[in-house]
């Protein structure tokens, strides 16, 4: 049976930001860049195969466009919190480096 799918295109409420690590010329994360999300493309599937589940995934709209899948794991909130796409918070900036150093590493 086939999929079903839908997509949609809703404005962010302002003050969402990617966040994405800054590296120097060793590998080292030296900063973070923030990019304004102005908006969230949410692609959603219908599984019928699959116990007619419902996958929904928020993709964020840029100034530069489309976002890639793996483009932003990290978002700050509009209130300031910073959160992992899949719902890790971090206490703070420092909290942020040293996930994408550690990830960096375990490449």
């Amino acid at each position: 049976m086939k999929q079903a799918k839908q997509v949609k295109i809703i404005h962010a409420q302002p003050g969402w930001q990617g966040v994405a690590p800054i590296f120097d010329g060793n590998g080292i994360v030296d900063g973070l860049h923030k990019e304004p999300i102005i908006a969230w493309c949410i692609k959603a599937e219908f599984m019928p195969d699959m116990n007619d589940s419902l996958f929904a995934e928020p993709v964020p709209i840029t100034a530069e466009g489309v976002a890639g899948r793996n483009e932003y794991k990290i978002f700050e909130r509009p209130g300031g919190t910073l959160t992992y796409a899949e719902a890790q918070e971090f206490n703070g900036e420092a909290d942020i480096i040293k996930y994408f150093q550690e990830e960096e590493e375990g490449k």
